[in-house]
């Protein structure tokens, strides 16, 4: 396991026991995620990939005629909550870019807000692709490049760096990286659409506090996230925030969802 996914482990699992209550932006999007999806007029079996703590498995599980489904996770903590909601499903702890089940296992995978995470997007969707049945389909969301631009922005107008070398400490992936990377692994995109949301915080440190509750503030490199753990930096960068990116009393922060329908063709 790398450094990253281990930070990420030990990030999310710390944030799983108030996550609910924190998580609601990623609770709207779960729920656009699934009045999209297509179900199969079957009986499926179901993978979420990156389940957090099982808001989109239950939306799911209340269909009633899901036979099979599967909540994997890199967090302990986040699945030690789905467990004590004593949702009748299967767990596994993992990582996206090693999926611990057998080829064509499922009929439908699912993944809310998780890719971004990952070490390597064509390693991750080649695992999705493999785990997929013949036809199966594919539904995810992910954070791609604009998500957080109003931070980068005052971070980079501070430091007096390009705004590309702030983006490269942390990094998002951008819309044509998905689409090329579920294309190098055959898997065939159906439908995306790219979405800006905003969200309204008192000031820059609840942005932050916001963050660290829901288990994303290690999204920066570890220098940079130094940086950000400084007081006298933290107030510099909010007054730059507050001049520019404030609407009535409070700020902004734009988060940008990509969501993704992909299907597996066997050849």
């Amino acid at each position: 396991m790398t450094d990253k996914n281990t930070s990420i482990k030990k990030e999310f699992s710390m944030a799983s026991v108030n996550y609910d209550e924190n998580a609601l932006l990623q609770r709207d999007i779960a729920n656009e995620l699934f009045d999209r999806v297509i179900l199969p007029d079957y009986d499926f079996s179901l993978l979420d990939i990156g389940a957090g703590t099982g808001y989109l498995i239950k939306r799911f599980q209340g269909l009633g005629f899901v036979k099979d489904i599967y909540a994997m996770d890199i967090a302990f903590g986040m699945l030690d909550v789905i467990r004590k909601k004593n949702l009748k499903v299967k767990l596994a702890q993992s990582d996206a870019n090693h999926l611990p089940f057998k080829d064509k296992s499922f009929d439908l995978v699912v993944s809310n807000v998780a890719y971004q995470w990952v070490n390597d997007l064509n390693s991750a969707f080649r695992d999705a692709g493999r785990v997929l049945k013949e036809n199966g389909n594919f539904y995810f969301t992910i954070f791609t490049e604009n998500t957080l631009k109003e931070l980068r922005t005052v971070i980079s107008e501070h430091l007096k760096v390009d705004i590309r070398q702030i983006n490269a400490m942390g990094y998002l992936p951008k819309s044509t990286d998905v689409w090329k990377a579920l294309e190098e692994e055959k898997l065939s995109i159906v439908k995306t659409d790219l979405k800006q949301v905003e969200q309204h915080y008192a000031n820059l440190f609840e942005l932050l506090y916001w963050l660290k509750d829901i288990g994303a503030n290690r999204y920066w490199s570890k220098s940079l996230y130094k940086g950000l753990s400084s007081r006298g930096f933290l107030e510099s960068i909010s007054k730059i925030y507050e001049a520019n990116f404030k609407q009535g009393d409070r700020i902004f922060a734009t988060f940008e969802i990509m969501f993704v329908e992909a299907s597996k063709q066997y050849k």
